[in-house]
């Protein structure tokens, strides 16, 4: 069960951060998150254990909608994840983005890669 997202690299838009000036064309932005997830819920995946836990997360902009998702880049298992674990971080590659506001999600997937159902954990953040 995800519990929490938080973004750098851009602007969540509960910080009120502003571009200072008009809006620019697509650019390139790295986007990081960090999480928590409490692997109680659904385990992690091991060698033991190969079905029904989580092998790794991914990332996706869902600002035009689910139906319309952009995979934006994916997030290793943390090593030893058991129980609650704070504070999960990935990085993107450099992407390109449109100024503005979008809207991200971070969905638990299984080994053969079926995502994890609500709840869903996003966060809105601001490209400048």
């Amino acid at each position: 069960m995800l519990l929490a997202i938080a973004v750098a690299g851009a602007c969540p838009l509960k910080w009120g951060c502003s571009s200072g000036g008009a809006q620019q064309a697509h650019s390139q932005h790295s986007v990081t998150v960090t999480f928590d997830y409490d692997f109680g819920q659904t385990p992690a995946c091991t060698a033991k254990v190969t079905s029904g836990c989580v092998a790794r997360f991914r990332v996706f902009d869902i600002s035009n909608g689910r139906k319309r998702r952009r995979q934006l880049f994916e997030v290793p298992l943390p090593p030893n994840a058991k129980g609650l674990v704070k504070g999960i971080s990935g990085a993107s590659p450099k992407l390109d983005f449109e100024p503005g506001k979008h809207l991200l999600e971070v969905k638990a997937l299984n080994p053969d890669g079926a995502e994890s159902g609500p709840p869903f954990a996003t966060t809105w953040i601001t490209i400048p």
